[in-house]
């Protein structure tokens, strides 16, 4: 992999146009689909390695926030509801903790849209059993961001 090189990548099944904009050791910035994004390259692969996109409405490989790691985040629990995003977007604030108990309307998150915080609220009441994203992680349509009981 080279700058300036394009490519086209299948990643678990779908396909995305790749410009490689620079390389700098073990990171790359690249143009996905017409999006930036800064990924990192695993030595001894020959592909670009980002957290896989989630089932539901899959989008292109998210940017991998500068000094962490590459991994796949977890699955939702089985048999637990996952609260998906309904939008791109960063997550600006957690509202919510692991176990906690929650109320239908309560707040759990806040989303960062088009310029706009949305307050994300639970639609029932429950336990948050876990949340798979932190403050300042970038989501796409359909990435899981609560899973609760």
């Amino acid at each position: 992999m080279q700058a300036g090189q394009e490519m086209e990548l299948e990643i678990e099944g779908r396909s995305y146009k790749v410009q490689v904009k620079s390389l700098t050791g073990d990171k790359a910035l690249v143009i996905v689909n017409g999006q930036e994004l800064e990924v990192a390259i695993t030595a001894g692969q020959t592909s670009i390695s980002s957290p896989a996109p989630r089932p539901a409405p899959q989008a292109a490989p998210r940017a991998i926030p500068k000094g962490a790691s590459v991994a796949t985040p977890p699955k939702p629990a089985a048999g637990g509801n996952s609260l998906c995003a309904n939008m791109p977007g960063v997550v600006v604030k957690l509202m919510v903790k692991a176990d906690q108990q929650v109320k239908t309307g309560e707040v759990l998150l806040v989303l960062e849209a088009m310029k706009m915080e949305n307050e994300i609220r639970a639609s029932h009441d429950g336990q948050v059993a876990s949340i798979h994203v932190e403050a300042g992680q970038r989501v796409q349509t359909g990435d899981p961001l609560i899973t609760w009981v």
